[in-house]
């Protein structure tokens, strides 16, 4: 990694064949007030003349040799970034708030424990297929604890809907293991991020998150959710090994059900696919009892859903 430039945001965005998207994201990011920014926009192989379009700007390009997924871009562009904070930002996404990285960098600066990993906003939702627009309000302002946002996490207390909201500080992504993960989506770098500390959540909408038919996270494989579960058992690991949470278990499980209740309501999940995450879940040898309960549980959500959609 690159000595760190104190005071520097680093915006790491993988894209693939997102032109003009990924020019609007720029555009906006053009738009914000902080002095020190740099954008680094990992290609994933694209052909609709995305580096092309780039030519020009002041940003640092990086193109993979193969199309390997956006974690993978993620985790290249952590690598290569040279910022004392980080942004994840998805080349969908754009921001509408200009002083949004002054404020949140303010609020992390204004912490002279450095207990906060990140400091977070809210987006709104637009739909484009049925040109929609929405909110998904997050039931907490200011600070919160890293064990109480850990142990309702996706739960009581929701995680952001994307990370072009959060700014994180690289030294808190470090300290998580985040350089030691293989799938570097938005939910494990929250995770990731509260193992190292505390968050600081604001209610405002900083920016648009876009719901289109080719959205990363349109469908949900079982081999992504058992990479999903993996992602978990670490975090489950790091949870007992730093005592973070009285009861590392129920986290487990309760992750669990959440990752299993996601890629059943994905239309093309099947039961060979939920076999195939059971018998990685089985492996973890946590507790034989509750995984037969969750196994059962699963099931009857399956079937559940699948009477109702026969029913339509």
């Amino acid at each position: 990694m690159p000595d760190t430039i104190p005071g520097m945001i680093s915006v790491i965005i993988p894209t693939f064949n997102r032109r003009d998207m990924l020019l609007e994201l720029l555009d906006s990011l053009s738009s914000q007030d902080y002095p020190s920014i740099e954008i680094l926009v990992v290609d994933d192989g694209s052909s609709d003349g995305t580096a092309e379009a780039l030519t020009g700007r002041d940003i640092l390009y990086l193109r993979n040799e193969r199309n390997s997924g956006p974690g993978f871009s993620r985790k290249r562009g952590f690598r290569e970034a040279r910022g004392e904070y980080t942004v994840f930002a998805d080349d969908d996404d754009y921001y509408t708030d200009p002083g949004f990285f002054s404020r949140t960098v303010g609020i992390l600066d204004a912490d002279m424990g450095h207990t906060l990993s990140f400091a977070a906003a809210n987006a709104r939702i637009f739909y484009e297929d049925r040109n929609f627009w929405g909110d998904a309000p997050l039931p907490m302002d200011g600070k919160i604890a890293a064990a109480e946002y850990l142990s309702g996490f996706s739960g009581e207390f929701p995680k952001p809907l994307s990370t072009f909201t959060a700014v994180f500080r690289k030294e808190s992504l470090l300290s998580g293991g985040l350089d030691d993960i293989t799938q570097v989506d938005d939910r494990i770098i929250y995770l990731r991020a509260l193992l190292a500390g505390d968050a600081y959540i604001l209610s405002d909408c900083i920016g648009v998150y876009r719901v289109h038919k080719s959205n990363y996270s349109a469908t949900v494989s079982a081999e992504f959710t058992v990479t999903l579960h993996r992602e978990n058992k670490a975090v489950y690991d790091e949870i007992r090994r730093r005592h973070i949470l009285p009861s590392p278990e129920d986290w487990w499980y309760e992750q669990a059900w959440i990752a299993l209740r996601y890629y059943i309501q994905n239309p093309a999940s099947d039961l060979p696919g939920l076999w195939t995450i059971f018998r990685f879940l089985r492996r973890q040898g946590i507790s034989l009892r509750r995984d037969l309960a969750l196994f059962r549980q699963s099931l009857a959500y399956w079937h559940g859903r699948r009477r109702i959609a026969a029913a339509r």
